[in-house]
C-alpha cells in the first residue's frame, strides 16, 4: 500500500508539471472568400499516467509503470466549393524524458548461416510525421456527371471503419498503451487508401460506399520481387518471393436511413463486407503462409428523444493456407568441450534419440541441402544412408484453416433528464477458439485442415460505444492466454501459450450512469461503467509442476471461464471553451479464471524463467508471471483546442 501511494505521488507530480504546459496558446488561422476555404487548426494534449499489475496481474514490483506524454496535432482543411476538400493533419507524441521513443526500428542481422536476434534503432529528435492527409473530389464536378444524387472520390490517408470499428477500424498504426479517454487519439496513422461514395437516393436516405487500402505491399521494387523468402518451402517452385505479394483491403457499404421524424426519431441500417487478401502471413516464420479473410455483417442504430439503442453482428468467412514448409534452421550453439560457438542444425541428428544436433560441417551440409527428401513421410527418419536423423517435427505439411467466427454487441440508452442523467446498458459476445497452428498436445492436433471458430477483426481497437472500457476491449487489452502447450512435446516447437489480442474469445455485459449537471458554470461530466467478463471458449487449467508429467489429468479440465470485473471513472471538466481537463482511473477484479492459470507463461522469456530446474518454486508475487492480483490504473491530462 505504501508503493501505492509513493507512485500516486509521483503521477501528481507529473500532473501538475504537465499543466503548466498544456494551455499553451497558438494563433487560428481562418480565410475565406467566396467558395474558397482555408482554416489551420491544432490539437495539444498533455497527460500522465499510472498502471499497477496492468500486464499480468503479477503484484511484482516490476508490473506498473509511470509516464507522462504529450501530444500536438497540426491540421489544415482547404475547400472550394463542394468539388475539392482536403485535409492534411501532422502529428508529434513524445514521452517525457523518452528521446528515443519515436522512429524505433528492429533488425535481424544473419552472420554466416544463421540470424541473431533483432536490435533497435531510434532517432532522438521530435519529428512530426503524416497522420492524415486526404483529397476529396466530387465526380458530379470533375467528370459532369448529371445526377441529383452527390458522389465523392476521396485518396490518400484517411480513418475508415464499418460498423462499430469491429470488424473494420482504423487503428493502422496504434500506439501501444493505456487507452485513457480518448480512444481515436491513440491511432498515430491511418492506412493509405481510397474511398468512393455517394448517394442512391437524392435525399440522402440510401448510400453506398466502396473503399480499397493497400496495407502492406512487398512488390513495390525489384528488391522486394526477389528477395528470398522461400528456401524452405516444400512446395513453391521459386526460392524468390516474385510479384503480387500486396496486402489489399476491399470494402462495401451501404447506408439506410429507414426514417427520421420528430415524432418517430432516426432509425438507420449499414450492412458491409469485408475481404482482405494477405498473400504472405507469418505463422512460424515469415510468408510461410497466405490468408483470405472476409466478413458479413451489419449495424442497426435507433435515436429519439428518451433513448437510443443500437447493435452490430458479423461472422467471418474464408481461410487461412499454410505451406508445407521445412523447418530446419541452422542455430548458433554453445561447443560443451571448447566452449566456442558453432553451427548446428535445429531439426537434423547425429543419433536415432535425436538428442545431439549435427554440426554445420561440409559433409553434413552436403547430405542436408542435396540429399534429403521433403516431406511429412521423412520426419525423424534416417536421411538416405547418412547417419543423420530428420526430427520428428521437421517437415510441416500443407493444410488450410477455414474461418468461421462471429460477434454480436448491443447496448443502449436512456436518459432520465436529457443532458443531465443517463444510463446505459451494454452486453456483447466474439466467438473464441485455440489457436489453430499452435501444437498442445502432438502436431496431428493443428497440422490438418480445421475451422477456426474466433471472430477475426481488422484493425480493430472498440472499447465500447455507451459503456466503455478501459482494461480489457479497447488499446489497453490485458493478457488472456489460451491454453499451454505440453512440456513434453520436442524443444523445437513453441511451448507457451498464446496470448488473445483484440475483440475475440469474450463475453462481455456492464452498465453505464453518465451525469452532466447544467447548473454549474462550468461544463463538466462524470461517467462510470462497470463490466464484467468472461470467455466464450473456455481453456485449460494451468500448473507447471504437473506439466509433462503423469500426474497432469488436472491439466485436461477447463478452467473457469470468469476472467474478471472492470469498474472505471471517467470525469472531463471543460474549463474554457477550448480547453478542457480530465481523469479517467479504473481498476480490474481477476475473476476465477486467472487463479487456475497462475504461473502460464506467454512469451518465451517467461518460459525460460519458469521452466528452469530450481524456479518450480517460484514466487509468482515477485517475478511479473499471470497472477489475480487486483490492477488499476490513472490517466489525467488537458486536451487544449484551438
Amino acid at each position: 500500500m505504501n508503493q501505492f501511494f509513493r507512485s500516486l505521488h509521483i503521477v501528481l507530480q507529473f500532473f501538475v508539471f504537465a499543466s503548466i504546459f498544456a494551455g499553451r496558446q497558438a494563433n487560428l488561422l481562418r480565410y475565406e472568400k467566396g467558395d474558397f476555404l482555408f482554416d489551420f487548426k491544432a490539437d495539444q494534449k498533455t497527460e500522465v499516467f499510472y498502471v499497477k499489475n496492468g500486464e499480468y496481474f503479477s503484484g511484482s514490483p516490476l508490473d506498473q509503470w509511470v509516464y507522462a506524454q504529450s501530444t500536438w496535432d497540426f491540421t489544415t482543411h482547404t475547400r472550394i466549393g463542394n468539388s475539392l476538400t482536403s485535409k492534411l493533419t501532422l502529428r508529434n507524441k513524445a514521452k517525457w524524458g523518452n528521446t528515443r521513443s519515436i522512429f524505433a526500428t528492429t533488425e535481424r542481422l544473419k552472420i554466416v548461416d544463421f540470424y541473431i536476434s533483432g536490435h533497435n534503432h531510434s532517432f532522438n529528435r521530435l519529428l512530426p510525421w503524416l497522420r492524415k492527409a486526404w483529397l476529396r473530389v466530387s465526380v458530379n464536378d470533375a467528370f459532369g456527371v448529371k445526377s441529383d444524387g452527390k458522389h465523392y472520390l476521396k485518396f490518400g490517408v484517411f480513418p475508415y471503419e464499418v460498423g462499430r470499428g469491429i470488424s473494420l477500424g482504423s487503428a493502422y498504426a496504434i500506439a501501444p498503451g493505456v487507452l485513457g479517454f480518448f480512444s481515436d487519439n491513440t491511432i498515430d496513422q491511418y492506412a493509405f487508401g481510397a474511398s468512393l461514395r455517394g448517394d442512391i437516393r437524392s435525399d440522402g436516405s440510401l448510400k453506398y460506399d466502396v473503399y480499397t487500402a493497400l496495407l502492406e505491399n512487398s512488390s513495390g521494387s525489384f528488391s522486394q520481387t526477389t528477395e528470398v523468402v522461400n528456401t524452405n518451402s516444400v512446395s513453391s517452385p521459386s526460392i524468390y518471393r516474385g510479384f503480387g505479394d500486396i496486402n489489399s483491403l476491399l470494402v462495401g457499404k451501404l447506408f439506410f436511413k429507414a426514417f427520421e421524424t420528430k415524432s418517430w426519431g432516426c432509425l438507420t441500417f449499414e450492412p458491409y463486407v469485408v475481404y482482405d487478401w494477405v498473400p504472405a502471413q507469418k505463422v512460424e516464420v515469415n510468408s510461410d503462409a497466405n490468408v483470405k479473410l472476409g466478413t458479413f455483417g451489419a449495424a442497426v442504430e435507433y435515436v429519439n428523444d428518451k433513448y437510443e439503442f443500437g447493435f452490430e453482428s458479423a461472422f467471418n468467412f474464408g481461410r487461412q493456407y499454410v505451406k508445407a514448409w521445412d523447418r530446419n534452421t541452422v542455430l548458433a550453439v554453445r561447443d560443451a568441450d571448447t566452449g566456442y560457438l558453432k553451427e548446428a542444425y535445429n531439426s537434423v541428428y547425429t543419433d536415432v534419440n535425436l538428442t545431439t544436433r549435427a554440426a554445420v560441417t561440409d559433409a553434413n551440409k552436403d547430405v542436408v541441402d542435396n540429399q534429403s527428401i521433403k516431406g511429412p513421410a521423412f520426419n525423424g527418419q534416417r536421411i538416405g544412408t547418412s547417419d543423420l536423423y530428420n526430427s520428428l517435427y521437421r517437415f510441416r505439411p500443407g493444410y488450410a484453416n477455414k474461418f468461421a467466427g462471429n460477434m454480436f454487441v448491443v447496448d443502449g440508452t436512456y436518459y432520465f433528464k436529457p443532458d443531465i442523467l443517463s444510463v446505459s446498458l451494454a452486453g456483447g459476445c466474439a466467438s473464441g477458439d485455440e489457436h489453430p497452428n499452435i501444437v498442445l498436445d502432438a502436431p496431428e492436433d493443428t497440422e490438418r485442415n480445421s475451422t477456426y471458430g474466433g471472430f477475426i477483426g481488422l484493425q480493430e481497437i472498440y472499447s465500447g460505444k455507451r459503456v466503455r472500457s478501459v482494461f480489457v476491449i479497447g488499446g489497453q487489452r490485458i493478457v488472456r492466454p489460451l491454453s499451454s502447450p505440453e512440456l513434453r512435446i520436442m524443444r523445437e516447437r513453441q511451448l507457451y501459450a498464446v496470448n488473445v489480442s483484440g475483440f475475440s474469445n469474450l463475453v462481455y455485459a456492464g452498465a453505464n450512469v453518465s451525469w452532466t449537471p447544467s447548473k454549474y458554470e462550468k461544463k463538466l461530466k462524470l461517467s462510470s461503467n462497470a463490466l464484467y467478463y468472461w470467455q466464450d471458449k473456455a481453456t485449460d487449467k494451468y500448473c507447471l509442476a504437473l506439466k509433462g508429467s503423469d500426474t497432469s489429468t488436472d491439466l485436461d479440465s477447463s478452467a473457469s471461464k470468469a476472467l474478471g470485473l472492470e469498474i472505471n471513472l471517467f470525469l472531463d471538466v471543460k474549463w474554457l471553451e477550448n480547453f478542457k481537463g480530465f481523469i479517467a482511473t479504473a481498476f480490474f477484479v481477476p475473476g476465477k479464471h486467472f487463479e487456475e492459470v497462475i504461473g502460464k507463461p506467454v512469451n518465451a522469456a517467461q518460459l525460460a524463467e519458469v521452466t528452469r530446474s530450481d524456479r518450480y518454486g517460484i514466487d509468482y508475487n515477485r517475478y511479473p508471471l499471470i497472477n489475480n492480483k487486483v490492477a488499476y490504473l490513472l490517466n489525467a491530462g488537458f486536451q487544449y483546442l484551438f
